[in-house]
């Protein structure tokens, strides 16, 4: 993910660029003049995003007083390969809308260089959730057209019998080997992993297991303590139930349904306390692990990465990177933190649909 403060002022300026982007109300046009997001084979999908906490003065009723941090915006997507190349793509292909968009940044001006800005704004992710990884964009495509030819064909009435389902099936493997070779679909066998991308994969799944094994002894002691510690904190923290802002939810309202799927990008302030961040960070690790290992076939559509932002002074600013290993498919996504933890935020993106963009 890039992502850079906003400059005095900019919040209403940049989304009305954003917005130019726009086929219909959240959708962006995958030939929009500014990003033509369509033009690039490698994309699943990516989102600009303002990103503005609107729960940053909670954290006022636990004594701390309230961050004063700008506005960010952010810009992430998901690709094949790797995420720098799609980078400098963008550079290439689409520099003077880039510049428009990036101009509303307090760090841009007319003579930078927008690929060494982003790859200087570019952070990695604290986790994230692919629901198929290694599928590409190239198989989806391919897959649709696929799905779409065989669709024309079936028939739409009950079959007589299993002797009969057999018998079609056989027509449309025979349809389908017929439309291949005459040039008309195309079945891409997949491209095999990186042997980098293979070692690094399985020596994450090993030294996280074995992490865990070293330090079990030290955390059946102080697990009792742990669990006390939680409790004690979710039966004494003030509750805020503050009402949902009417206008807040009128704009969410414009952009949805707009698509099979609707964008979803949340954030909110963590509740202060070095036990709750670091509480949060094994979370998302845990989380970071079990999707990139166990939940890689699932049946959900779409991505999700999972993202902490430093806010603990009225000078905050993100100290350091929260160690993520990336997956081998979704690069452009990031996460700050600190080693301070009176406050921070934390932010969850989630969208599908190969090949879209979507604008929020």
């Amino acid at each position: 993910m890039v992502i850079a403060p906003l400059a005095a002022g900019h919040d209403e300026s940049v989304r009305q660029t954003l917005e130019r982007m726009n086929a219909v109300p959240g959708m962006a046009d995958p030939r929009n003049s500014l990003l033509p997001f369509g033009a690039f084979d490698t994309l699943h999908f990516a989102r600009f995003a303002v990103l503005d906490d609107p729960s940053a003065a909670d954290i006022e009723v636990y004594g701390v007083k309230r961050a004063l941090l700008p506005t960010y915006l952010a810009f992430m997507g998901d690709c094949d390969g790797s995420a720098h190349e799609l980078l400098g793509a963008f550079a290439r292909q689409a520099a003077s809308g880039l510049r428009e968009v990036f101009a509303h940044c307090a760090d841009f001006d007319a003579g930078t260089d927008i690929l060494t800005w982003m790859l200087a704004h570019d952070r990695p992710h604290a986790a994230t959730y692919v629901n198929w990884v290694g599928r590409t964009v190239v198989q989806i495509k391919e897959e649709n057209a696929l799905q779409r030819a065989l669709s024309a064909r079936v028939p739409r009435r009950p079959l007589d019998s299993g002797v009969d389902a057999q018998r079609l099936r056989g027509e449309l493997a025979a349809f389908v080997d017929a439309e291949v070779s005459a040039g008309r679909l195309r079945l891409t066998p997949p491209a095999p992993a990186p042997i980098g991308w293979l070692i690094g994969h399985l020596a994450y799944l090993i030294t996280v297991p074995v992490i865990a094994l070293l330090l079990s002894p030290l955390l059946l002691v102080s697990l009792p303590f742990l669990l006390w510690q939680l409790r004690r904190l979710e039966t004494t923290d003030p509750q805020i139930c503050p009402r949902p802002d009417i206008e807040a939810l009128q704009t969410l309202q414009r952009i949805e349904d707009v698509d099979v799927s609707n964008q979803y990008t949340a954030i909110g302030s963590l509740k202060p306390g070095r036990f709750r961040g670091g509480l949060v960070i094994v979370l998302l690790l845990l989380i970071d692990y079990f999707a990139r290992m166990v939940f890689t076939r699932a049946t959900s559509r779409g991505c999700a990465p999972f993202i902490l932002r430093a806010g603990y002074s009225s000078t905050a600013k993100p100290e350091w990177c929260l160690p993520a290993a990336m997956t081998a498919d979704t690069k452009p996504t990031w996460t700050t933190s600190s080693t301070k933890w009176p406050g921070a935020s934390i932010s969850c993106s989630a969208a599908a649909s190969a090949g879209r963009a979507r604008i929020g």
